[in-house]
Parts: C-alpha cells; sequence; structure tokens
C-alpha cells in the first residue's frame, strides 16, 4: 500500500471513487480510476481486489471451502481411544468441537476434529500446527492442548474444557463495565507477552477466540493460523503472510492493515488485533465495520475510529490513548514490545478510578556513565533553561552527535529547578504527529481525560501540578507537524 498523507479530504476522494467503482463494469471502472492521482488510484486499486468471499471470517480450523457433509467418525455416543464423545458444541464448514469425557482422568474435554470429507493437502498440517503452537506455550490464559491424533484419517485435538463464554458471547449485552474490561485485556496482554516471547504471533485475535470462565479467568483460543517467528525449520508453523488460494489469513476488522495488504507481520499486528477487541469491549462496538468485507478493510486501512471515551464516558481517557497507539496505522507507530504495552497497560489499571493531585514526575533515564567534555554545553543550556522568556528550546544538528545524551543529562542536571518535575518522552517509534499528544500524556501518567482529547487532559493535568514542568521531546524531528501542539502546551 503506498505511503501517503491521509487527510480528511484525501479519505474523502479515496472513498468516493471506490464506492463509484466498486460495482462497475470494468471499461467504467478503467475509466474512473484513469482520472484519479496515482496514488489514490493504487490505492483504490487494491481496496477493489479484496474478494468478499476471500477473507476468513470464521475460526482458523474452518479455513479451507466447504464440501458436502459426510459420516464422521467422531460424533457423540463415539469413542475416540479413552475420550468418549458427548455432544457437538459448534460447527463450522471444515469443523466441529464436541464435548468429550475423559475416562481415565474423569474430566470432561473439548475435541476439534475435521469434519469426515474436508481433508485437503496441508489441513492436516495446519491442523497440528494448531497443536503444537499453543501446547509450546505453557500459560493460564492460554487454552491448554491435551493430546492430538488421528481415528481413520481424520486428525483431532484435545484440549481443557471451559465452561464460559467468548468474549463476542459476552458482548451481545452491550459493552462491558470498565474494570472488568482492564481485567481481561491485562490477561489477554499475558497471554499475548508468552506467545510473543515464544515466538508466536496469534494473527486470529478477536472476541471469539477469547473465552472467560466463569470466575473470570480469561483464555485465548484458536492458534490456527498462528505464525512461528523463531526456530525457521519447523515445517509445522505457518510462516508465509501471504494468501493461501486466494485467501487472507484473519478475520475482517481485526486484521491490522499490514496483514491486510499481506506484508511481512511481526508481533505489533498482534497489538492492531488488541487494540480492536480492546475498544469492542470497552464501547460494545466494532473499531472498523462496513456492509462488506472489503468495506471494513478500507476502515481499516484509511480511516480512525471515534474516540472511544467518546462512546463510553467512564473510560479512563490514558485507555483511549492507548488503543489509539495499538490501532495505529502504521506498525512503527505501535509499541516496541509486547511488554511495553502491557507495562503501559498496567500502569493504567494502576491509576484507575485515581482522582488525587497530579504528583510531579522525573523519568529522566538514568545513565551508566558521565558525560564529559561537553560541560560547556550543559553550562549554556542551563541558563537558557533559566531564562523566563523562553519556553521552547531546540538542539538540531547530524544524527549521531550525542543530542539525545546531551538533553538527559541537562534534564537530570536542571529537574529540580522545575515543581512540576521532569519528563522524557521518546517520539523515536512515533511516526505520526497525531500520536504524539497521546505519548505525552501517558508519560506523564495523564489520568483524567477531557471528553477523549488527549491535548486538553495534558492542559488540565499540568494546571494540576505544582508549578512548571520541563518536557524533553526526543526525535522530535519525524513528527514536525506536531509543533503547534508542543507551543500551545509551553504557555499552559
Amino acid at each position: 500500500m503506498p505511503q501517503m498523507s491521509m487527510t480528511p479530504e484525501r479519505w474523502k476522494e479515496i472513498e468516493e471513487l471506490y464506492h463509484a467503482s466498486v460495482d462497475r463494469g470494468t471499461e467504467i471502472k478503467d475509466s474512473l480510476l484513469a482520472k484519479a492521482s496515482p496514488e489514490v488510484r493504487d490505492i483504490v486499486q487494491q481496496l477493489l481486489s479484496v474478494e468478499t468471499e476471500a477473507v476468513i471470517d470464521r475460526p482458523a480450523w474452518e479455513i479451507e471451502a466447504t464440501q458436502p457433509a459426510s459420516s464422521s467418525i467422531i460424533a457423540p455416543g463415539s469413542s475416540v481411544g479413552p475420550y468418549r464423545i458427548e455432544t457437538s458444541v459448534g460447527v463450522g464448514g471444515m469443523g466441529e468441537v464436541f464435548r468429550a469425557s475423559d475416562t481415565r482422568l474423569a474430566r470432561k474435554v473439548a475435541i476439534k476434529a475435521i469434519r469426515a470429507g474436508r481433508s485437503a493437502d496441508g489441513l492436516e498440517l495446519r491442523f497440528l500446527a494448531e497443536a503444537r503452537a499453543a501446547s509450546a506455550l505453557n500459560h493460564p490464559n492460554i487454552i491448554t492442548i491435551y493430546d492430538v491424533g488421528t481415528v481413520e484419517g481424520q486428525p483431532y485435538i484435545v484440549m481443557e474444557w471451559i465452561e464460559g463464554q467468548t468474549l463476542r458471547q459476552k458482548l451481545t449485552q452491550g459493552p462491558l463495565p470498565v474494570p472488568e474490561v482492564l481485567g481481561i485485556a491485562s490477561q489477554i496482554l499475558d497471554a499475548l507477552v508468552a506467545a510473543h516471547e515464544g515466538g508466536i504471533i496469534h494473527r486470529d485475535l478477536k472476541p471469539e477466540n477469547i473465552m472467560v470462565n466463569a470466575g473470570g479467568r480469561a483464555k485465548v483460543l484458536d492458534f490456527g493460523i498462528a505464525k512461528r517467528t523463531v526456530r525457521p525449520n519447523d515445517p509445522t508453523l505457518t510462516r508465509d503472510t501471504g494468501n493461501t488460494a486466494g485467501l487472507i489469513a484473519g478475520t475482517p476488522g481485526y486484521m491490522s492493515p499490514e496483514q491486510i495488504r499481506g506484508e511481512k507481520l511481526d508481533f505489533r499486528s498482534d497489538h492492531f488485533s488488541f487494540g480492536a477487541v480492546l475498544y469492542e469491549l470497552t464501547t460494545g462496538r466494532r473499531a472498523f465495520a462496513g456492509n462488506s468485507a472489503a468495506d471494513v478493510q478500507a476502515a481499516i486501512l484509511l480511516r480512525q475510529p471515534d474516540p472511544l471515551t467518546s462512546l463510553n464516558p467512564q473510560a479512563p481517557a490514558p485507555l483511549q490513548w492507548l488503543a489509539e497507539r495499538c490501532l495505529a496505522k502504521s506498525s512503527r507507530d505501535r509499541f516496541e514490545s509486547t511488554e511495553e504495552l502491557r507495562r503501559q497497560f498496567s500502569a493504567i489499571v494502576a491509576r484507575a478510578g485515581q482522582h488525587a493531585a497530579a504528583p510531579s514526575i522525573n523519568n529522566i533515564p538514568v545513565q551508566r556513565t558521565a558525560l564529559i567534555g561537553r560541560e560547556a554545553e550543559i553550562s549554556l543550556l542551563g541558563g537558557l533553561v533559566d531564562d523566563p522568556n523562553l519556553r521552547i528550546l531546540t538542539l538540531t544538528g547530524p544524527g549521531g552527535i550525542g543530542k539525545t545524551r546531551l538533553a538527559v543529562e541537562l534534564g537530570r542536571q536542571v529537574a529540580d529547578r522545575f515543581a512540576g518535575g521532569a519528563c522524557f518522552v521518546s517520539l523515536e517509534k512515533v511516526g505520526e504527529a497525531s500520536l504524539v499528544p497521546s505519548e505525552v500524556a501517558l508519560a506523564l501518567g495523564v489520568t483524567q481525560g477531557s471528553g477523549g482529547d488527549a491535548e486538553a487532559a495534558i492542559a488540565n493535568h499540568l494546571r494540576q501540578l505544582a508549578g512548571p514542568v520541563l518536557l524533553i521531546l526526543d526525535n522530535f524531528e519525524h513528527v514536525l507537524e506536531a509543533a503547534l501542539f508542543v507551543d500551545r502546551k509551553s504557555v499552559v
């Protein structure tokens, strides 16, 4: 997908051209596209190439084309080794899930089986991949795999039985209470940290693939299209990211932009899916919706969802800013690691419900070695910082000359001159100027929102501090469009 400046006007142009072309004949479609700029035309052509029927909106084990049903060896009343099949609890185009009883250990289990007559080249391998992916991750928030096998050519997986509801089922009653959202989402992140540390990207995180038991324990299910990012010689985990037999691996509404485009994926693709799930749990509404799969994908690629705090005023503003970052169109603008995402989320959980006066902050990075030979520069900058008429100080120069190190040392030495504290904000991974306010708010520890407006919330937070705060914005050259935001905050 070409990179271009996505202004509201450009989005409107793309949407209008897409809808004008989508149901037209080839000649009219080509004529309409020919009148557009090359950048707009390329994007619209990619959207038009999306085949609604070629997108998986089902569990991963239903990935192949539906075929006529035939009798199955695994069916209610039958036995598979020590497992006695009790009842069918879910049927899809390619698979079926049964509740069964393990006669050896006297416990309930779930058995997922490929339906008879549905076997196809590579499907058994993909089925085994799911079992191996999940079984490699021993974690309380990830489904436990007990056994795998084949009976008369019909593969099956035996896993733990969970008495509970999927998040999709819970969402039928509307958005979840914010405390419940925070609790469930924390557990999902724990599962993702374990998966990503194990070198596995889920690629199909969605409400249907997360269950919550009666005790509130969340379990991430369905690793059927998981992708291994390490152990490249393991043939049982999907490592390609392209389409298979014309199919896009994932679910409309939860796939990351790079997943839609068939690009190489890393853990940040799961961050996007997590953001979409978090948004839906909080608001009761999908972050990206449309009348067709192509419309949904267009929304993911081109539009920003409404602020979740505008749909649920009870949600803390930092939750919106975190979701915003997870749902960034470019993976570069998401979190640097899943551990960092979990750390930021944990801070939001810890602050939730707290309305105390804003404390001063000092998060200046600790340096292991002293800065030698730049005393004159530090002295000059210290004098400038003390100038009451100077609100913004910019350090410029080519990369590699130590601007960040100099700024950090300056912050360390002058932090006690600022009653509100000193705050270091790394913008290295932020590529969109619109995300800078959210990043600053998270670094400052802003807890109270203002209708979801990060800039207004920052202004309110700054007014509650005991005095001025020193804000160090590192790598700001990547987001110069945010200069007006910085200018406005410098006079709060």
